[in-house]
């Protein structure tokens, strides 16, 4: 893992831990709005969203950095195309 990806999952697990704070003070119930009406979803519900937001959103933009950075997945194929 190069610096730039282990800043960049730095900043998004920040990122994450402070989108998390409605946790702390919930009892059982977290009250959310969906298309601007209120409604009560669990604790492990609000984890599950939140953390499946963050991956749609996040993980393709450090893909296609990374195939942009790289020119590929590896840097072993790079070694191995440097070679020949």
């Amino acid at each position: 893992m190069k610096t730039w990806e282990k800043v960049y999952w730095g900043i998004i697990g920040v990122f994450f831990v402070l989108s998390l704070s409605p946790l702390l003070g919930s009892e059982e119930l977290i009250k959310v709005t969906v298309n601007g009406q209120d409604r009560l979803i669990s604790r492990l519900a609000y984890f599950g969203y939140d953390l499946l937001g963050f991956v749609i959103i996040f993980a393709p933009i450090w893909a296609v950095v990374r195939l942009i950075v790289n020119k590929g997945w590896s840097e072993k194929d790079k070694r191995e195309r440097e070679r020949e």
